[in-house]
């Protein structure tokens, strides 16, 4: 499951030894937020999210959080 934007698969971060970029890939592509939360409900693999996007909302209860330790450079 890959968030697209602009025909670009990179999710950059910053993390503990400092910025990196890595290329991914799914059988799930979108340019849209809804898509790939709705992917990642359905348990189809992980996104990339802004944090306050999931917070506070009853339906996303279920989603968790992971590579906590960095922090998306979106």
């Amino acid at each position: 499951m890959v968030w697209v934007y602009d025909g670009a698969a990179d999710w950059p971060f910053s993390g503990p030894a400092g910025p990196i970029t890595v290329r991914v890939g799914g059988n799930l592509a979108s340019n849209t937020v809804e898509t790939i939360l709705a992917g990642v409900r359905a348990g189809l693999g992980i996104g990339m999210f802004h944090g306050a996007l999931l917070t506070d909302r009853p339906e996303d209860a279920d989603v968790v959080t992971v590579l906590d330790e960095f922090i998306g450079d979106s």
